[in-house]
């Protein structure tokens, strides 16, 4: 067995470098690393389990590792920073734990009696050490729990993490599952970036936002950062509604994934600030109460307001408000029965995870002539393909097969294989079949790709 120890240095996420004047995060912390001269090549993180809980004054962090050694046996000093960003505060996190295979361990801090500079914009104040066995071909789990401030984000916000540290296992991390869970409504998420790029898969789960990516291959300074705010993104740029200042709505299509960040009791705010935005009088005591809370400089009730009022942008966000809200009360057992509109219909699970085949078949063919294919996760359904006739669409209603213009449709054979989805087109009753269709799954983008399309199919 070895052990050795030196001091890591990195850099921190450039974003907030545009904001070098207002901005900085109080305290945060990042993922757990080996204190060793070079990236460890035996040891590799299978999975990294990130749990914000955010309150109404501060945010907890839970994160949970998974690790398996691919070498001999060797105990190793493991160290996580307690970081500061752009300037020094005396902010400190609130309590730190630690536990090893799920048992609470003791652990050594290491104060910097002068902050070490990773960049121009961040420090390293202490370090929270301990010695950790791995060993060989097991896997061992680490955890760390910690309770910090929020971050000053400009005018907002912000809660972050720093897991670009496991870049310095072996190969990249395996999988890696951020959980947000909201505790109260007084916090609006209002962003999420992970590594400054685009999400990947989004579920909601009651309170809790799930993101889950595979293969992760972060850089030293790839972050998770969360802007947070006290209203809606629509109020944090715009603190007065009248005619003379831009109302958001009115310019532009809200996200559908942004939905997803707010609780319910948010949706139904939101909802109904687009009608106060034109003085509509309110008659539940709690609406009211949140205007006068966060609106009072700009809204006065005065009429009675209907959709009628709105432009196209404005119905269609609040058209998608509403289905956000029905998706949430809605179990999927109901959504499967409403797109099979009640016919019966058969489910079965494919060889990638979390990934269904709901179905209704032709004359106990097992050839498909209406389905969904569609990912579930804790009992929350995000539809990938719709399979009606000759007609399949992806996710984002795009059509991504075509009428056969000399023969008549049948059936779809569907093949759900680990790492695509292959449809075979049926025709004539059944006598003539074409290679037709066939999705890919891209592993790192998290989304499945159009493979081939038979020439005879277009």
């Amino acid at each position: 067995m070895k052990k050795s120890i030196c001091l890591f240095i990195g850099v921190l996420f450039s974003l907030f470098s545009v904001f070098a004047n207002d901005a900085y995060t109080k305290v945060s912390g990042g993922s757990i690393l080996p204190l060793s001269k070079t990236k460890n090549e035996n040891i590799k993180m299978e999975k990294e389990e990130i749990n914000f809980t955010l309150y109404k004054d501060h945010y907890d962090i839970n994160v949970k590792f998974y690790f398996k050694n691919y070498g001999p046996t060797e105990t190793i000093e493991v160290g996580f920073p307690q970081w500061k960003h752009l300037q020094p505060t005396k902010d400190d996190f609130y309590y730190f734990k630690s536990k090893v295979n799920d048992i609470t361990t003791n652990f050594t801090v290491k104060e910097l009696k002068t902050p070490e500079p990773l960049n121009d914009y961040m420090v390293i104040t202490k370090w929270y050490i301990r010695s950790v066995t791995f060993e060989s071909n097991e896997i061992t789990t680490t955890e760390v729990e910690y309770s910090a401030p929020y971050g000053v984000y400009g005018i907002s916000e912000s809660a972050d993490y720093l897991f670009g540290t496991g870049a310095t296992w072996k190969d990249c991390i395996g999988e890696m599952i951020i959980k947000i869970t909201n505790t109260t409504d007084d916090i609006w998420i209002n962003s999420i970036k992970i590594d400054n790029s685009d999400l990947g898969n989004i579920i909601r789960e009651n309170n809790t936002i799930v993101i889950q990516e595979k293969n992760v291959y972060p850089k030293i300074e790839s972050e998770i950062f969360l802007e947070l705010d006290r209203v809606p993104d629509c109020l944090v740029s715009l603190r007065v509604i009248n005619p003379e200042r831009r109302w958001d709505f009115r310019d532009y299509i809200i996200s559908e994934s942004k939905l997803k960040f707010y609780s319910t009791t948010q949706l139904r705010y939101l909802r109904n600030l687009m009608f106060a935005a034109y003085g509509h009088i309110f008659r539940s005591e709690d609406i009211n109460q949140w205007l006068k809370k966060y609106c009072s400089d700009w809204y006065t009730p005065k009429e009675t307001v209907t959709e009628k009022q709105f432009n196209e942008n404005e119905k269609k966000n609040l058209a998608l408000i509403q289905q956000e809200e029905a998706r949430r009360n809605n179990p999927p057992i109901n959504y499967l029965n409403e797109y099979f509109g009640n016919e019966k219909y058969s489910t079965i699970s494919s060889k990638m995870e979390n990934i269904y085949l709901s179905y209704i078949e032709r004359d106990n063919t097992k050839l498909v002539t209406k389905g969904l294919i569609y990912n579930k996760i804790d009992n929350v359904i995000q539809p990938l393909f719709f399979i009606d006739g000759y007609i399949i669409k992806d996710k984002d209603s795009n059509q991504v097969s075509y009428p056969i213009a000399t023969q008549e449709f049948f059936g779809w054979k569907i093949e759900l294989n680990k790492t695509s989805i292959s449809f075979q087109i049926f025709t004539n009753q059944g006598k003539n079949t074409t290679d037709s269709i066939e999705f890919l799954w891209n592993d790192r983008e998290r989304k499945f790709e159009k493979y081939r399309i038979n020439p005879l199919d277009l």
